[in-house]
């Protein structure tokens, strides 16, 4: 599998959007286009916008291109990797250095070189070496990226700037992420993993220029993407580094976070205070009702003190490596609601989890998740719009619940264009009457609706047939993409694409047993000894008992 079908195909969207949005079929049907440069002209394009809830009063801005501009800047950075590869430190404390995965069970085209436990090893060694640790933070670093200073980094910026029409990577780089955000010069999209190749490129080279300055040494550094540790003898030591930093930046037009530099002396912790008190928690399988109500009590407690912390997400990761027994299954789905009303983007975990209990048979309060997923619905169209909006109306498609006309009324009219894609298809599928709305939103899209943020809920519309006869999607001037993409019957929608991809250890043993349970009532086996064996399996040694714990790696704790 090439590196430009991988971009295209799990390099594109955001990957923190529902998964039922995809690009793989996009991929399939304009990887081998003849002409790349025929179907991404340069005009320029407004990227949708996609507000992520991170934390409970943190919205990350994330993007979702249009597909001339993305597919352009796939096209070169993929034909020109060794050359692009050639500028990025592969020293060993470049932690986030980008890494093609080889396989596409990580949903994802390129990773961080080094993530979780990997990344802890190289702070630690770093504070094994050195008595002062200097942390650095680049200031809003997408969003500050300045395209010109692309060019910068393979040509230099004085011949850049006398050269700028000149047509060659870095200019044309350039222009493909100008074209994708409506001629900005000032940031770069965040989400697409070509952004990522990029930033990890100029920061390269700022570490590099800084080689030249006499107190930087490559082998006290440690980044991970424009976070920086840097191993220092003493405090005026780390005043030199800082200024050297702040100077090699600005030839950048980027700046250092003055909140968040700090001079560390001393020990000073690598992970998480809070992740040894959960991972000693009494986490075993037939959890009860007590067990699960302290657990969670306790959990709720931590998540207070560390407000910024993911502590609920890592909860319901380690809640995979356990069951919760039928008795305690009740007040679960309702420890499962509290967090999905929370603001903190938990949505996916609790999703997640409600689908592990169906895969084994229990059975789903679905008139309780319906009445959190409305509730959810209402609040994020009053308190603001973000992606919890998404996947609130997401937990409609998934759990098969009948959607409230007032409510996706509501959505059509105030809802953020992921979350209207989702709620046009719900209302189509279920044929609610709100057809006319669709209508309505659509008449009130001009020419060049296929250019604006509203970009892919127009070619969704257009792809699908979402509009009757007298509102038709009008293709704009560039539409050579479109046109090639629509006549493949090409949807940025995958009905097959499933939450969870596999079962976590704990639920397929119970669904082992469950099965070995039938197969003996078939056969009317009433036999003690093999009974026993059937538990067999729960010692087997080559059981990866840990492999639930490296998504947990992947939350960068």
């Amino acid at each position: 599998m090439n590196r430009f079908y991988r971009l295209l195909a799990y390099g594109y969207f955001p990957k923190e959007l529902p998964p039922i949005f995809s690009t793989r079929t996009f991929a399939k049907h304009t990887f081998d286009l003849s002409d790349i440069n025929t179907y991404s002209n340069r005009k320029w394009q407004r990227p949708c916008t996609y507000l992520l809830q991170q934390k409970v009063h943190y919205r990350r801005k994330l993007d979702i291109v249009g597909p001339q501009s993305f597919l352009k800047q796939a096209d070169l950075i993929s034909n020109n990797y060794e050359n692009v590869q050639s500028l990025i430190s592969i020293h060993d404390g470049n932690c986030s250095r980008p890494a093609f995965n080889r396989k596409t069970k990580f949903h994802r085209a390129v990773r961080p070189f080094a993530i979780g436990r990997g990344y802890a090893q190289r702070k630690l060694k770093l504070r094994s070496r050195f008595p002062i640790i200097l942390k650095l933070d680049v200031k809003n670093y997408y969003r500050s990226i300045y395209t010109h200073s692309i060019a910068w980094v393979f040509y230099g910026k004085t011949y850049s700037k006398t050269h700028f029409r000149e047509e060659n990577l870095g200019n044309n780089l350039d222009k493909a992420f100008m074209q994708g955000q409506d001629g900005q010069t000032i940031g770069i999209p965040t989400g697409p993993d070509t952004s990522f190749i990029i930033s990890e490129l100029i920061l390269s080279q700022v570490i590099e220029e800084l080689l030249e300055n006499k107190f930087i040494k490559i082998d006290r550094c440690v980044r991970y993407y424009d976070d920086i540790q840097y191993g220092c003898e003493s405090e005026e030591e780390a005043h030199r580094v800082i200024t050297a930093f702040e100077g090699t930046l600005r030839n950048y037009e980027l700046e250092l976070n003055p909140d968040k530099i700090q001079i560390i002396s001393g020990p000073h912790n690598i992970e998480r205070p809070w992740l040894l008190q959960l991972r000693n928690l009494e986490w075993k399988d037939n959890v009860g009702t007590d067990l699960l109500l302290e657990i969670f009590s306790f959990v709720a407690e931590i998540a207070l003190k560390y407000p910024d912390d993911h502590i609920f997400r890592y909860f319901l990761q380690k809640m995979r490596t356990v069951i919760v027994s039928e008795n305690a299954w009740v007040d679960y789905q309702r420890v499962l609601l509290s967090l999905l009303q929370e603001n903190r983007g938990n949505a996916k975990e609790v999703f997640q989890q409600f689908l592990y209990y169906q895969k084994i048979g229990r059975s789903i309060d679905k008139r309780a998740l319906k009445e959190s997923l409305s509730r959810k619905i209402w609040h994020q169209l009053i308190r603001g719009v973000t992606s919890e909006l998404s996947w609130a109306v997401y937990g409609f498609l998934i759990f098969q619940l009948k959607p409230d006309k007032e409510i996706f009324e509501k959505v059509l009219r105030k809802g953020d264009t992921v979350s209207k894609i989702i709620a046009t298809k719900l209302i189509f599928e279920r044929n609610l009457p709100l057809r006319s709305k669709v209508n309505e939103i659509i008449g009130s899209w001009g020419d060049d609706v296929l250019n604006s943020p509203e970009w892919i809920f127009a070619y969704e519309v257009l792809v699908n047939k979402w509009h009757n006869r007298y509102h038709e999607i009008s293709l704009p001037d560039n539409s050579e993409l479109f046109e090639h993409i629509r006549d493949k019957n090409v949807s940025f929608i995958d009905d097959e694409a499933p939450l969870v991809t596999s079962l976590p250890i704990a639920f397929k043993r119970v669904l082992q047993s469950q099965s070995e349970n039938e197969a003996q009532d078939e056969n009317d086996f009433d036999n003690f000894d093999e009974e026993e064996d059937d538990f067999d399996y729960l010692l087997d040694d080559d059981i990866d008992w840990d492999s639930d714990d490296e998504d947990i790696d992947d939350l960068g704790y």
